[in-house]
């Protein structure tokens, strides 16, 4: 209640806009103890961050496009999944909307694939939304076939085109589809694949040296299969390498194996593919790529509540669920004063830096306290004085309007900010 009342009074004071909103998911890891038993917020999960042996707290965010306000927030239990936290909070987020006095068919959400689910998009057109999210290519192998085919097609003839678009029905629903390939993803696959099969030929060379060595202990074939498929152990590993084990005498057995560059050929075919849904279909298809990759947005306003310096949620002072609760509610309320005030400064003072540079610039501005000794009679005389500033920081206090502070005090219910 109380960050929407907030909510609804930036809204109304600062004349905000949105038309697209951002929602995705994250987690913060805590040194909670595991004997903890009173705290179920705090969970082990699989942390962002790579503190898996942590347990972890989950924050669901939704921020707007324009000056990445934040409008809702959610925190929730760490072994949660994104696509169950979702189900459970677009009601929340729909409610949130509309008591902030936006107009629900005016908006857009775009939401990340682990969040999408046939349950979940259900629930989003019950509640009269438009949305833009992905479908993962291994999920719908008929879709991602169709759309890598007419790539192709369009590519070998004149006039080609970078996109494949069509409406068809997906999860029992008319469904606008955007295919295209990234660059930048098919290079990030392309590394991840070549620096996996690295480090499995490394791992299967030295099992393969330790079979060779004259002195090696005898082993068991069933063993060494087992082993061999550990190290194997995803099915991409498994049909891009080939691999032999034949036995040489009693307890001896000699490993062979290779790439399959014919197999990695045609992966490669499927490298950067991503494939976009909407409901919105009258929007161009540059304007459904544009809203996915905004998405961004809310990327940016978790790291400044990761930034250690200035919004952190951690480290958390707190072990209870509520406290948990009320810490994080904090930290957003804090990311949502900032983003106003860096909106403002960009309208009044074309400022370009970030949320975090100005805060830090906004740091180092200081008020000095000078005290001055009357020798005639011992009084003590107080004056107050701005340490010396860079052009940036000038900037800021000017823009902020700053010097009037020291002119007029603000007070708080009778108490000046400086004594």
């Amino acid at each position: 209640k109380i960050e929407r009342e907030i909510m609804e009074a930036a809204f109304k004071g600062f004349g905000l806009e949105a038309d697209t909103l951002f929602y995705d998911a994250t987690n913060f890891f805590t040194f909670i103890s595991t004997t903890n038993t009173r705290n179920t917020l705090a969970q082990r999960g699989r942390n962002k961050q790579k503190r898996h042996d942590l347990r972890q707290v989950g924050m669901a965010l939704v921020v707007s496009k324009k000056d990445q306000i934040p409008l809702f927030h959610h925190t929730y239990q760490g072994n949660l999944n994104d696509a169950s936290v979702f189900k459970g909070a677009i009601k929340n987020i729909s409610r949130r909307i509309k008591n902030i006095g936006l107009d629900i068919r005016q908006h857009t959400f775009v939401l990340d694939r682990g969040n999408n689910s046939k349950a979940n998009l259900g629930i989003i057109e019950g509640l009269g939304l438009f949305y833009v999210g992905a479908l993962s290519p291994v999920n719908h192998k008929e879709l991602a076939l169709k759309a890598l085919e007419a790539l192709a097609a369009e590519s070998a003839g004149e006039g080609q085109t970078e996109f494949y678009r069509a409406q068809t029905q997906v999860w029992g629903a008319e469904r606008t589809i955007v295919a295209f390939v990234s660059g930048k993803l098919k290079e990030g696959q392309a590394r991840g694949i070549h620096s996996m099969l690295a480090k499995k030929e490394k791992q299967l060379a030295k099992l393969q040296n330790k079979l060779k060595e004259p002195k090696a202990k005898k082993r068991n074939r069933k063993q060494l299969m087992t082993q061999i498929n550990n190290i194997l152990k995803t099915n991409q590993a498994k049909e891009l390498i080939e691999w032999e084990l034949k036995w040489k005498s009693k307890g001896r057995y000699e490993l062979s194996f290779q790439i399959n560059n014919q197999e990695i050929e045609k992966l490669e075919t499927a490298f950067g593919l991503r494939i976009l849904m909407t409901n919105r279909h009258s929007w161009s298809t540059t304007e459904i790529i544009e809203a996915y990759y905004g998405q961004a947005n809310v990327e940016k306003a978790f790291k400044e509540l990761k930034n250690p310096y200035h919004l952190t949620v951690k480290p958390q002072y707190h072990w209870t669920d509520q406290k948990i609760k009320v810490h994080n509610f904090i930290c957003v309320i804090g990311y949502l004063l900032s983003a106003l005030l860096h909106r403002e400064l960009r309208s009044q003072a074309n400022y370009t830096a970030s949320i975090n540079t100005m805060l830090n610039e906004l740091k180092n501005i200081r008020l000095a306290t000078i005290l001055t000794e009357n020798k005639d009679n011992g009084k003590i005389k107080t004056e107050y004085q701005i340490e010396k500033m860079s052009a940036g920081e000038e900037a800021l206090f000017k823009a902020l309007g700053l010097q009037n502070l020291l002119k007029k005090r603000v007070k708080i219910k009778g108490f000046s900010v400086y004594n």
